[in-house]
Order: structure tokens, then C-alpha cells, then sequence
């Protein structure tokens, strides 16, 4: 019996010695440095179920270096796609069959199937390791994080352990976080944004409202996202005193969000604004405004400056991302052309009037180059354009952003017009080369870069690249754009005749809906017009 109970004593003493706290800690540790993602979730999830101050560290390092062979494996893949070696079906859910769209099966051996699982490895890290660093809520986690985390050496560790603390909804969070606002990396400063809106403390508004002039538009549009989630009617003054210093992007961001918190629409006119804000300035400034109930908003008529499809363009740093894949050759009824109200800018700028522009042909590829050009000819001559088209393969059309210059418009209508369809939809590749604008996969130069809106059209849902399965292409976008702020609007095209009742269509309807609304974007069917 003796003998027993010292056996006993001895194995719970031996679970709870270093010893066996250091084994999780190694099995996560090599985990996280996997060549696959299932055993860096896992590794991850470990880390979260071990919920402690080693955790944290164990989480926090893998964050802080990034995995030095990604640039070179990514350079190989984007050959090999190039070359029409995409993979596809990958990643595709159970039970659905790979649908390459009629794809051959890639000819160099599986090469680019190894290199795709390699780098959805290796960029899984950030995203799982985030994941569970958001999941720790012991008091012992918060508080390295609140004295060591927040103050890490890496910009990558601050941004996401600013966030983490967010999501821990304790109040001490907030101090250490109103301090990271003036972070010297502006990724650290829209993170801590971020995880105040998350935390909810209408105490941080004034805190926030400040970063309304900051340096970085991404940091500029998470403040205005979180005084409208904060409910910050006492900055209604601040942003109304924004819109005569803002255009493009911002301007539009700041009026939505005035738009939300006031009920008013005045569709960014700075004066009307302004002398509604004086004649309510005392019920705004005292947080005491009741926004008005639906049919009673005061809502003003602009003429639409630009559009692509119906969806009005503000912004002057835009790209559009269009489908090349055979299948848009298909019939499409086009619609009889309508008088085009947007303001032409041709008279000045020696440009095509938009309305004069016509490709022929009853197809759905005819449509969007179309519309894609009479857009970029409606562009003020300051726009900063781009275009990605993707089949089975990716192309960004000029190495840089052009200017909407005569000479810049007719250099994008000329690659449009010749530029051949290929097999495929490649829908990852693309989204991740408009991310990479740089083509260095660097994110400081990438998040440098002048692109705060993507246009985004196809005609059906994903079925080669990295990801064809919707979901995960979905994980990646919303966790790429928690810094880079970029919005995406997408176009779903096809042709009226279709009886829009078939498995692959409800699919892309659904994939193209969610893409925009992950982004704050608006979505439209071709066939049924604007949906928000």
C-alpha cells in the first residue's frame, strides 16, 4: 500500500515538475515551425489550452521571426504559376471535387503543389500564432503581455499583442494601449486602435479621435472605424472638421461614419456638414443626440463624379483585379447603353469622354473591359491606378501605379484590349499579388503602397491556386486586412439568361458577397443590380 501511494505521489509530482511544463513548450515550439499548417494550428492550440506567461513568450517569438526561406519559396511559386503550373482544388472541402475549370494537371511534377503547402505553412504562423495570443485570458498572460509584450522589439509582437489585449475585455488594458497609439510603426498604432474599439471603454474616444490627422490612412480609417463602433457622438465635430482637408478614400470614410452616427446624409458636402453641426453642436458636443428615426434623415442629391459597374469610385488610389479565364467569353446579353451621367473629364484633360468608350461584342469579358475603361477615362488625372487580371495565372498590367493621365489610361486600354483569357480561376494568386503590390512580399513597402480600394470581378467562384476553398481564402483576406485597411468591392458577372439556380453559382454569389462585406465593400450582381 506504502509502495503505492509513493508511485502515486511521485507521477503527480513528476506532472507538475519543470520538466513537464517544458515539454508542451518544446512540442509547441516545433510545432509552430512545421511544414504544415494542420500541425502549426495545432501548435497554436496548445499554446492557447496551456493558457500562462510561457505561452505568451512561446507565441510571441514565433511572431517576431518571420520564416527566412518564404520570400524565396514564393518567388519559385509565382514561376511555376506563371508557367501554368498552378495547383488546383487545393484546400477545396471534403467531399467537393478539385474543379480546375478544366485544367490539365500541372506538368512539373507536383512541384507547385509542394511549394503552395510549404508557404501556407509558413504563413499560417502569424495567423494561428495571433489567434491563440487573443485567446489567452489568464491574469498571469495579460500581465506580460501589459509589461513586456506591448513593449517588444518587433513592430509584428506589439501590433498583435495590442490587439490580444483588446480582446481580453480587462479595463487595466487600456492604459497600455492608449500609450501604443503613439507607437513609431503605424501597423502597432492601428492594431491598439483596434483592440480599444474591441475593449468598448467610450473613455478611449478622446484618445482615439486624435489619430483623425494621423500620417497613415490605414491608422486614419481604424480611428474612424472605432468612434463609429464606440458610438462617439462627441467627435461628430472632429470628423466634420476633417472633410475640408480629406479627398479620396478618407473623405468617404469620414462621411460614412458621420452618415452612421448622425443618421444625416449630406453625401460629404463640407459646408452642409459644418452648418449642421453648428445648429446641433450643443446635443452633439454633450453626447446627448437622438439620431433620428428611418424616413425622417435629411439626405442631399450629388451627380455620381465615377463609376465602375454601379458602384460609385472615390477613390484616387484604386485597382482593379479582373477575371481572364475562358469562361468569360461566354454570351452575354448586355445591356442597352443608358446616357452616362457621371462628370466627364475628357474636355480638360484631352481623355475620352467615359460615355464615347465601347468594346464590342455581346460577351461578358466585352462588358468588363468596357466598364473597367470607361472608369479609368472618368478618372481626375491625380487617380493612381493598376490592373491584376488572373486565370490560372496572375499579371499585374504595369510594374507600378500610373497616373490617369491621357498617356497612362491609353497605355491600360491597350494591354486590356490584347491581353489573351487563359484557363482557370485563380482567385488567392490574384488577391495576394494585389497585397504585394511591391512584388518584394515585404510589408512595410506594402503597406506603403497607394492602394486603398480594389475593384474586384468574375463570373464564378475560385478553382486553382494556393486556395480554391472559399472559406480559407476568406481567413487569409480578413487577417491580411486587419492592417492594410484596403476596402473591396466585387462584381459578380453574368448573363441574364441563366436561371441563377445551379450549385457553382449560388456559390460564387455567396463567395463574392462575403469578399466585399469582409471589407466593408458593396457587392453586385450583374443581373440583379446594387446589393449592400
Amino acid at each position: 500500500m506504502r509502495w503505492t501511494l509513493g508511485l502515486s505521489l511521485c507521477f503527480v509530482l513528476g506532472l507538475s515538475s519543470p520538466s513537464f511544463a517544458d515539454d508542451w513548450e518544446k512540442k509547441a515550439k516545433s510545432l509552430l515551425r512545421a511544414s504544415t499548417e494542420e500541425d502549426v494550428e495545432q501548435g497554436a492550440k496548445l499554446c492557447s489550452s496551456n493558457d500562462s506567461k510561457e505561452a505568451a513568450e512561446v507565441l510571441c517569438k514565433a511572431l517576431a521571426k518571420p520564416p527566412k526561406d518564404l520570400g524565396v519559396l514564393r518567388k519559385q511559386y509565382a514561376k511555376s504559376v506563371k508557367a501554368g503550373n498552378a495547383p488546383h482544388g487545393l484546400g477545396n472541402p471534403p467531399g467537393r471535387r478539385g474543379g480546375g475549370g478544366g485544367l490539365p494537371e500541372p506538368e512539373d511534377g507536383g512541384e507547385s503543389l509542394r511549394l503552395a503547402l510549404l508557404i501556407n505553412a509558413r504563413m499560417s504562423i502569424e495567423r494561428h500564432a495571433a489567434s491563440a495570443l487573443g485567446r489567452l485570458k489568464s491574469k498571469a498572460a495579460i500581465d506580460w503581455m501589459i509589461k513586456r509584450g506591448i513593449k517588444h522589439k518587433s513592430w509584428r509582437v506589439r501590433s498583435e499583442v495590442a490587439l490580444a489585449l483588446g480582446k481580453s475585455k480587462k479595463n487595466r488594458a487600456r492604459n497600455p494601449l492608449v500609450k501604443a497609439l503613439k507607437d513609431k510603426h503605424p501597423a502597432v498604432r492601428s492594431m491598439s486602435v483596434d483592440g480599444l474599439a474591441i475593449l468598448g471603454l467610450k473613455a478611449s474616444i478622446n484618445d482615439i479621435k486624435e489619430l483623425l490627422k494621423d500620417k497613415s490612412w490605414q491608422v486614419q480609417v481604424a480611428a474612424i472605424d472605432a468612434l463609429v463602433k464606440l458610438d462617439g457622438i462627441t467627435a461628430v465635430g472632429d470628423l466634420v472638421g476633417r472633410l475640408p482637408q480629406e479627398t479620396g478614400r478618407i473623405l468617404s470614410e469620414v462621411d460614412r461614419a458621420l452618415q452612421k452616427l448622425t443618421g444625416q446624409n449630406f453625401k460629404a458636402d463640407a459646408a452642409l456638414w459644418k452648418t449642421w453641426y453648428e445648429a446641433n453642436k450643443a446635443a452633439l458636443d454633450g453626447g446627448t443626440y437622438k439620431r433620428p428615426k428611418s424616413g425622417k434623415t435629411t439626405t442631399v442629391e450629388r451627380p455620381i463624379k465615377n463609376k465602375f459597374f454601379s458602384i460609385s469610385v472615390d477613390s484616387g488610389r484604386v485597382l482593379f483585379v479582373i477575371d481572364y479565364s475562358k469562361s468569360m467569353r461566354r454570351n452575354f446579353e448586355r445591356p442597352q447603353k443608358k446616357e452616362d451621367k457621371r462628370v466627364a473629364t475628357g474636355s480638360k484633360s484631352k481623355k475620352k469622354d467615359p460615355a464615347s468608350v465601347s468594346v464590342p461584342g455581346e460577351t461578358r469579358i466585352a462588358e468588363a473591359k468596357e466598364q473597367a475603361l470607361r472608369t479609368m477615362y472618368g478618372f481626375p488625372k491625380e487617380t493612381q491606378f493598376n490592373v491584376v487580371i488572373y486565370h490560372y495565372g496572375v499579371e499585374l498590367l504595369a510594374p507600378k501605379m500610373i497616373a490617369a493621365s491621357p498617356r497612362g489610361v491609353k497605355y491600360m486600354e491597350d494591354k486590356l484590349l490584347n491581353e489573351e483569357l487563359g484557363l482557370g480561376t485563380n482567385v488567392f494568386d490574384a488577391l495576394d499579388r494585389a497585397y504585394d503590390l511591391s512584388g518584394t512580399y515585404n510589408f512595410d513597402k506594402n503597406y506603403k503602397a497607394p492602394v486603398d480600394t480594389i475593384y474586384f470581378l468574375s463570373d464564378g467562384a475560385p478553382t486553382s491556386g494556393r486556395f480554391a476553398n472559399p472559406k480559407k481564402i476568406l481567413d487569409s483576406l480578413k487577417h491580411w486586412n486587419r492592417t492594410r485597411k484596403i476596402r473591396i468591392h466585387t462584381v459578380l458577372i453574368r448573363a441574364p439568361a441563366e436561371p441563377g439556380k445551379g450549385r457553382g453559382e449560388r456559390r460564387a454569389i455567396r463567395f463574392m458577397q462575403q469578399l466585399a462585406r469582409a471589407t466593408g465593400g458593396q457587392f453586385v450582381d450583374c443581373k440583379k443590380g446594387m446589393s449592400k
